[in-house]
């Protein structure tokens, strides 16, 4: 069952950080570094199922996406990547994911190069580096 047609996505205002936090702590996600002012909600009425952050730095990066647990498999994820991906100005966005079923459906491919320490600072300082389970993943503008 999708829900998509009931489901507004809108930017998050400072007064929604709880509910960013606590969503993303629902999947042990970290926005902490993270400006609330980068990331999308999904809506339901006046609930928030959902947040994405769509973070530009050196490159373009969709971040952090979680839904609540009630509302996955109906669509909600995939509206917060494709609005995501709408807000890219560039040809490429870059996923870290330990999902990559996921993000295939919203036609991002794996990469290995550039690699995840060339693009993201903390990755190259990780000491979790050479044991990674997170995929990186790439959607190019066509």
């Amino acid at each position: 069952m999708h829900l998509t047609e009931d489901i507004t996505i809108c930017q998050a205002a400072a007064d929604d950080r709880t509910a960013i936090d606590s969503l993303l702590s629902t999947y042990f996600l970290d926005g902490q570094d993270l400006d609330t002012g980068n990331f999308l909600l999904a809506r339901v009425g006046d609930k928030i199922v959902g947040t994405v952050a769509f973070v530009r730095d050196n490159i373009e990066e969709v971040h952090s996406i979680a839904v609540h647990p009630s509302f996955r498999n109906k669509g909600v994820g995939s509206l917060l990547v494709s609005s995501a991906l709408n807000l890219s100005s560039g040809s490429a966005v870059y996923a870290r994911t330990t999902a990559p079923f996921f993000f295939r459906k919203s036609g991002f491919i794996e990469v290995t190069s550039p690699s995840r320490e060339e693009l993201w600072d903390d990755c190259a300082c990780c000491e979790c580096l050479e044991n990674c389970s997170q995929d990186v993943m790439v959607w190019r503008r066509e």
